[in-house]
């Protein structure tokens, strides 16, 4: 239940679910599963921008699954820890997270989980200023989610694609990205994904110029984000704003 309604924008409600599975396993001693429900949970209460509660949630995760031995969901967690610290700013430690991630997945033969590594640590990069390189791990995670069938992987790397050849200005790319983007999200649902791929049309737009272009954008990823109910709606207002008082 509480996955399901992760997965229709519901977060809150996601987070209740999971916090009531985390007591219910801790009741019966199940380990994996209050390690997987605590991973779970952090995931919701980072798209809650609860961050110091994502953290560590994922901490617990992480000391139980290296407790016992379970290397994939301690990739699992080290990945969400690096996401989490992407989101304070702090890309450089979350790039160091994303590297282990990909190490241990690789070592796995864990396709699905270097995809969404490589895909995470070209997003730090990004941040980074390393575009080019951003742009090569997005397409490598690319190939892979679309070779597993990962509709969800495929729109994250495509935005993330789009992200890095913006920076490195190629303009002309990054729009084709974040439209293929916004087509594959759509076809899934993913309202999170529908609205970074307008949210980064309209930085490609705006740098350009075309203003109204942008706040086309800008306007539908604003209703994305409300709809979600998402923190990140009052970002998506505040570039709106800045782009029409412009």
């Amino acid at each position: 239940m509480g996955v399901l309604h992760e997965l229709q924008g519901r977060y809150q409600d996601a987070a209740d679910h999971h916090e009531q599975a985390v007591e219910l396993f801790r009741a019966v001693g199940d380990v994996h599963g209050e390690a997987d429900v605590l991973n779970n949970l952090g995931i919701v209460q980072e798209l809650l921008e609860d961050y110091q509660a994502s953290i560590e949630r994922y901490q617990q995760a992480l000391a139980l699954y290296r407790q016992t031995g379970h290397t994939v969901g301690e990739a699992s967690a080290l990945g969400n820890l690096g996401i989490v610290l992407a989101r304070l700013g702090d890309h450089a430690a979350a790039a160091a997270r994303f590297e282990q991630t990909l190490a241990l997945f690789r070592r796995l033969g864990h396709t699905g989980g270097e995809a969404h590594a490589l895909s995470n640590l070209g997003d730090a990069l990004c941040h980074q200023g390393e575009y080019e390189e951003a742009a090569e791990h997005q397409r490598q995670a690319l190939g892979h989610f679309r070779r597993t069938g990962e509709p969800y992987g495929e729109a994250g790397a495509l935005n993330g694609l789009g992200e890095a050849l913006h920076g490195a200005g190629r303009y002309i790319e990054a729009l084709d990205a974040h439209a293929s983007a916004l087509e594959v999200a759509r076809g899934i649902g993913e309202q999170e994904e529908q609205a970074r791929a307008h949210i980064g049309a309209a930085l490609v737009r705006q740098g350009g110029g075309e203003r109204a272009q942008a706040v086309d954008h800008l306007r539908q990823a604003l209703s994305l984000y409300t709809a979600l109910g998402s923190p990140r709606a009052e970002e998506a207002r505040k570039m709106l704003l800045s782009v029409t008082a412009g």
